[in-house]
């Protein structure tokens, strides 16, 4: 199946490990650090995605499916800025330097093999009406091995609800 995953957030961030072309500040350039301030991030990752699931019908009425995915990163992208804040040169207690406005782009480093878990349940409302819902929990960072632009791993986890119509 073709899947498309992403997210847009803003937050409010502390002694937040980061890699970032500084823009507008006191100093410009790219600098890696701690920053503290404000980010936005995007994320869009268009992947093609094998899944291998079990299903089991526990009622006339409910369906439960549980296994695994195998994902291919067709086109990555992961950038954002920064702002509003500043940035400690290396570790937190390094030069502080101001930040009004910074970019940072990690479309480069996403990894291209995805995998991990998935469960999904299905309620048949009505007969022709079913409700849905399915979690798909990555196993492996989405950026590649050694990447240090941001100091924590993160994962793809996504809920997916909806409703489907049966003829």
């Amino acid at each position: 199946r073709f899947e498309t995953k992403g997210m847009s957030a803003g937050a409010q961030v502390k002694n937040y490990q980061l890699t970032m072309n500084v823009d507008n500040g006191d100093e410009q350039g790219l600098i890696s650090g701690v920053f503290t301030g404000q980010v936005k991030t995007r994320v869009q990752n268009e992947y093609l995605t094998v899944p291998v699931m079990a299903m089991r019908q526990v009622s006339p009425r409910w369906e439960l499916k549980l296994g695994f995915f195998f994902s291919y990163l067709l086109r990555g992208g992961f950038s954002g800025n920064a702002y509003d804040g500043y940035i400690r040169d290396g570790d937190p207690t390094g030069t502080k330097i101001g930040v009004e406005s910074a970019t940072y782009n990690f479309d480069n480093d996403i990894r291209r093999f995805n995998w991990g878990g998935e469960f999904g349940a299905e309620w048949m409302a009505y007969r022709h009406l079913s409700v849905y819902g399915e979690l798909t929990w990555a196993a492996n960072s989405i950026f590649k091995k050694g990447f240090k632009s941001i100091g924590f791993n993160m994962y793809n986890v996504y809920l997916n609800i909806g409703f489907g119509y049966v003829f």
